[in-house]
């Protein structure tokens, strides 16, 4: 699987497959869990829980907050690429905030890619979406 920066639909992503294309290429990977993010509630615990961020978020709230501190963090990172594997996205409800998640996930994968931004230190983030 090539991991191409920014958002990628992938209407049948197998997550485990894709977990193991991202250890053979060492990508960095993180998987939402296919249920159980039903809400930027949840989605936002998922985010604290499992990524890099800096500084770190205590609770659900603000999606400017939460864009600044992954993009910090993964730009902190000592890794260089990396995928965030979200299957079934569909299911977090409202849909607003589903694509509220997706362009804050878009925005940070751009402004990394950037070597401006990055002062010359670009990264690659792929978001693969079920």
């Amino acid at each position: 699987m090539t991991f191409a920066n920014g958002i990628v639909r992938a209407p049948s992503l197998d997550v485990n497959a894709a977990l193991e294309d991202a250890r053979r290429q060492g990508v960095t990977a993180y998987a939402l869990p296919a249920a159980g993010v039903a809400d930027y509630i949840a989605f936002f615990d998922w985010v604290r829980q499992a990524l890099p961020l800096d500084p770190p978020i205590q609770r659900a709230g603000s999606w400017d907050a939460l864009k600044d501190s992954l993009w910090s963090g993964l730009f902190y990172s000592d890794a260089q690429r990396f995928v965030i594997i979200w299957p079934n996205s569909e299911a977090m409800l409202p849909a607003d905030d589903r694509e509220t998640a997706l362009f804050i996930l878009g925005d940070v994968a751009t402004n990394l890619a950037d070597s401006d931004v990055t002062r010359g230190r670009p990264k690659e983030l792929c978001i693969l979406v079920g």
